[in-house]
């Protein structure tokens, strides 16, 4: 099943945090080659991001950040939350679930249905159609967490200035009369999950084994991102503008009836070719990867903030969100929000302690 309705539930808050840390591109200029890093930043649309790793501040503590926010401002009770789900490739340990231990730290004690789910730059409109099968299911309010900390300190590689950190918070809430459906379109592309992923360092090809086949120090050039750019690319261009169509056919729509659009800022050249194809007005497509680089899952809800910070009490708006990316997958999902519910980004510096200690961990 691709396609989902629901006519009973609508965005009650939404709120996106950054860390309070912002690191401007061509600052590292001065390690690259004359113009290379210029270059780099005309061709990304990317001149500055924020970053938690100086301060390290991991994408958890901005979903939090974002949660209480939204709690205190909407004056909305925390008691009210009955389903939580944290979406994330970046997750705070191996175990517990990192949604265990954010719904300790926002003292969310009556709500028992707590999951992670490991999912990358089409979370938010596959978010959406879990917090609907969750009201449907009986949930009244469920706290959609996305975010993602992948920034470093490792700048011997322009790429890694690709990216920015976030977290968002969205509740989403069941309406006791017939609102305006909230339309999703959902798409997994499955065979071609090895055009960008992580490879190394979990139970496939674990550390232990890796270290003992090909040494520490290759290990640690192992632990990153791959991806074949080309099949991203055409990806992009063919798969998610298609999904987008059909999207369109199937829920009898187009670009005319959206006040704007909030599309993974997956880099310049992917979100012009990709909005052009499917045939959306300049002028109502929403940028933010220039401000705030690619933030993964979390640059659907950043930007829609963003929109809203940037447009204060403009009401309703009909906004069509378009996310795809690392499975591959890909979601489109059409919805009403009201500008009262959506909080300006917010700067953070929150850090949570956790209280462990790695000297007493390995005496243990």
């Amino acid at each position: 099943m691709n396609n989902f309705s629901f006519n009973n539930l609508y965005i009650s808050g939404l709120a996106t945090a950054v860390p309070n840390d912002i690191d401007k591109i061509m600052d590292y200029a001065k390690y690259y080659s004359e113009g290379e890093l210029a270059k780099f930043c005309e061709s990304t649309g990317i001149s500055q991001r924020y970053v938690g790793h100086r301060k390290k501040i991991i994408a958890s503590d901005l979903c939090v950040v974002s949660a209480n926010k939204l709690f205190e401002e909407l004056e909305f009770d925390r008691n009210q939350i009955d389903g939580l789900v944290y979406m994330s490739q970046t997750f705070d340990y191996e175990a517990p679930a990192t949604a265990n231990v954010i719904q300790m730290r926002l003292g969310l004690d009556s709500c028992g249905a707590v999951y992670d789910v490991t999912y990358g730059c089409a979370a938010f409109p596959f978010g959406l159609q879990i917090a609907g099968s969750f009201i449907n299911g009986g949930c009244r309010n469920v706290l959609i967490l996305i975010g993602d900390s992948v920034t470093s300190a490792n700048i011997s590689d322009k790429d890694n200035f690709l990216f920015g950190d976030a977290g968002s918070a969205m509740i989403v809430s069941k309406s006791e009369k017939q609102v305006c459906p909230i339309n999703i379109r959902l798409e997994t592309l499955g065979n071609k999950f090895q055009a960008l992923m992580y490879p190394f360092g979990k139970n496939r090809h674990k550390i232990s084994d890796m270290i003992n086949d090909v040494g520490v120090e290759n290990t640690n050039k192992l632990l990153r991102r791959y991806m074949s750019g080309t099949d991203v690319f055409t990806f992009s261009l063919i798969d998610a503008t298609k999904a987008t169509k059909k999207f369109y056919s199937d829920f009898m729509c187009s670009s005319d009836d959206f006040d704007f659009l909030a599309i993974h800022q997956a880099n310049k050249m992917i979100v012009e070719n990709v909005t052009k194809k499917i045939k959306f007005p300049k002028e109502k497509v929403w940028i933010t990867l220039d401000r705030y680089a690619n933030t993964n899952g979390a640059s659907i809800p950043l930007s829609i903030c963003d929109y809203f910070e940037k447009n204060p009490n403009c009401g309703e708006q009909r906004v069509l969100t378009l996310g795809f990316g690392v499975g591959l997958s890909i979601g489109v999902a059409a919805l009403v929000i009201d500008s009262k519910c959506v909080l300006p980004i917010i700067k953070s510096d929150e850090v949570y302690n956790d209280g462990l200690d790695y000297n007493k961990l390995l005496n243990y």
